[in-house]
Formats: structure tokens, sequence, C-alpha cells
């Protein structure tokens, strides 16, 4: 154990929908994730951060990455319509696919809404060649398809990271990397016709953050801090809500980290010895997982 408490990885997403059963059907279907189980058989229980409602949920993954998909009872409120990228609750996670068209093709069979504009869209030389394409599930979640056209064998299958818009990048930078214990690994600034597409907006200009954690870097976070326009405000959600995705990070030292965040101003909320629920300047929510 360390001394001062660090993260150590990204152990899964927890997303709230709707419809569980048509959730699961989604994500097996469409994007090829495996189903693990359905917690209780299915039935209703409690769990934690969801207070005085009554959830189900499916385990399911993607190479080694899990996602945790949660209905509520009573229902959750909706995704708010018309959202974007500029939106400060966007989160999206980037599912490695070898065949981009492939997968393409097959998701459009089901129920989505694209975000990108003309279909998978190559980046430049300078922000990485990748392939990538932007859209949203069934429940208005973002999510984006990635390829690694010469990685393919290193990089592997499942989920590569999770991104989330902030408001201000380099407080963001602050709290990941000297609170929590992130480690800065790339910074550059993504514009252009091609992210115009991807985005499905118009003149972006975005700072795209990767930071991993110390020990597990598959799958990383990435901050997305696009110019102008904005919203300061914290998000105004409930961990219930179907917009409030969770973060699960495994921590060394969970008390040191507590203690730390705390001296700096960021209380989180204890739901046992070994984990808390925390939310980041901008109102994105992790949960603090110690051994």
């Amino acid at each position: 154990m360390t001394e001062n408490g660090v993260i150590l990885s990204v152990l899964r997403i927890e997303r709230n929908v709707e419809d569980l059963p048509a959730a699961v059907n989604f994500y097996c279907g469409a994007l090829g994730f495996e189903y693990l189980h359905d917690d209780a058989a299915g039935q209703w229980h409690h769990a934690p951060w969801l207070e005085q409602v009554k959830v189900r949920t499916a385990k399911i993954k993607s190479g080694h990455q899990e996602i945790w998909l949660t209905q509520r009872d009573p229902p959750s409120r909706p995704y708010p319509p018309g959202s974007t990228a500029k939106d400060i609750w966007f989160q999206h996670f980037a599912l490695v696919t070898d065949n981009i068209e492939e997968a393409y093709a097959r998701l459009n069979s089901y129920d989505c809404n694209a975000i990108s504009t003309h279909g998978p869209v190559t980046l430049p030389p300078l922000t990485g060649s990748v392939t990538a394409y932007k859209f949203r599930d069934p429940d208005g979640h973002p999510v984006e398809f990635i390829h690694f056209p010469k990685l393919e064998k290193e990089i592997g299958r499942g989920i590569d990271h999770t991104a989330i818009s902030v408001s201000d990048t380099d407080r963001s930078i602050y709290f990941y990397c000297d609170l929590l214990g992130f480690k800065l690994d790339a910074r550059q600034i993504n514009q252009g016709k091609e992210q115009d597409d991807l985005d499905g907006l118009s003149g972006v200009k975005v700072d795209v953050v990767a930071l991993k954690p110390t020990a597990i870097s598959k799958p990383h976070i990435e901050l997305l801090g696009y110019h102008g326009g904005m919203q300061k405000t914290p998000i105004p959600f409930e961990p219930y809500d179907i917009a409030a995705d969770r973060i699960v990070l495994g921590v060394d030292n969970l008390g040191a980290l507590l203690s730390r965040l705390e001296n700096a101003g960021y209380k989180a909320q204890k739901s046992s010895n070994c984990t808390a629920l925390l939310r980041d300047p901008d109102g994105h929510i992790s949960i603090l997982q110690g051994k």
C-alpha cells in the first residue's frame, strides 16, 4: 500500500438505463459485448448511492473491461434531448474495433442516433490517424467506435478510454493528476473538418488530454475541453439519473486519498470503509473503491 493513496485502475463504468433487457440486447447485439449475469436473478434490490430506490443491474464486458447497466425503480430522469459534446455532462467510452466499417454496418440495424455526420472519420496524422465514429445508444448515452490500424495487436479489443467534457482543462488536470494520482500521458488540440464531422459540430477546437492510472493503463480517462460555449456550472444530475455515468476507480490507500481530497476542498460520500462517491470539479461521478 502506498503512503499517499493513488488510483490504480479504471475498474468499470456504470451506466443508468430505462429498460435493462433492451439495453443488454443493444450492447451485446450491436456492440459485441459479452453478457455476464444479472444481479439477484433480475430481482430489484437496494444499492449504494441510490437512496430510496431499487435497482436491477446487468454486467457485461468487452475484452477485459466491464460495464454495469442499471435500471432504477421508479424510472430515472431521461438523458437531456439535444445534448452535444459541449454540454458538461457529456461522457462517452471508446470501444476498440478491428473493422470499423463492419461495426458501423452492424450498428445501423439497431435503434441508435448518429453523432458523427458522415459515418466513420479518419483523423489527421497529428491527431493519431485513428478512425472513429460517435453515436448514441437508445437511452442517449454517447459511445465511440475507434480503430487503430497499426496497433491493433498491441491494443487489443475492449474499452480504450472513457472521455468527459470539462469546463477548465487545467483545473481538471490538477484534480485528476495532483489529487487522484493519474499520470498525464498526452495533451493536444484537435480541430478541423475531420473533428467537426466526428463531433457533429462546427468550428470545433478541443483540448484532448489523456490520463493514465498508475498500475493498469487501459482503460484510461480523457478530458475534453471544448473552446467556447461550455457550461460552467456543475452537472445538475443525481447518481440515478440516466445521464449520470459513474467511473469506478480502484484505489490504493483510500483513507489517505480521501484525506488529501478533503484538504483540497473535495468531500467524498463514503458508503463503507472501502468505497466512496466523489464528484470532480464539473460534477462527473467517480466511485472510489479500495482494496
